[in-house]
């Protein structure tokens, strides 16, 4: 409905984070999906450095997540998941996109959604993670975005202010 009103429009929380954007302020800016995730992972590393995140998109298919953000992510590790199935039991990333829900672990190398990616994770120092699919209005769900750890912790308690409200959806463009 926002996106019937001829103006830009958009809303934040207190925090001054952005909740949501309409379709004229994106078109208006002509940022891309990608462009605003990287903004996005971005932000959050800067906030703080045991914070690594990273976005990933979602193939034509629905199959398979493919990363498009993230300039603090090891590369190994990158080409160690890439592409990566969605599906249970496909570390939270994968896991996350299949449920469509918010998957946090807390320790990766005692986590049974990560068995099969739990030493390539280790090796490259990731320890705690946790992924939220990216969900439209009509619960498409074009990506993941995550957030790693070095340390296993709960990332629930170390999200950063930019994590805990929504971002401009790629739904919400279309």
């Amino acid at each position: 409905m926002i996106d019937a009103v001829p103006a830009m429009a958009w809303s934040s929380l207190p925090d001054g984070s952005v909740e949501f954007l309409n379709r004229r302020w994106l078109d208006y800016t002509g940022a891309p999906l990608t462009d605003i995730l990287l903004s996005l992972c971005d932000t959050i590393d800067a906030q703080s450095p045991e914070i690594i995140s990273t976005a990933m998109l979602m193939d034509p298919d629905g199959k398979r997540l493919w990363p498009v953000a993230g300039h603090r992510i090891p590369k190994g590790w990158i080409e160690a998941i890439t592409p990566l199935t969605i599906g249970a039991n496909v570390g939270s990333c994968g896991t996350a996109s299949s449920l469509k829900q918010r998957v946090v672990a807390s320790d990766i190398a005692a986590d049974p959604l990560w068995i099969d990616y739990r030493e390539v994770a280790l090796a490259h120092g990731l320890r705690a993670a946790s992924s939220q699919p990216l969900l439209s209005k009509d619960q498409q769900m074009p990506g993941t975005f995550a957030m790693y750890y070095a340390e296993p912790s709960n990332p629930e308690r170390q999200r950063p202010a930019a994590n805990r409200g929504s971002w401009p959806r790629r739904g919400d463009r279309d």
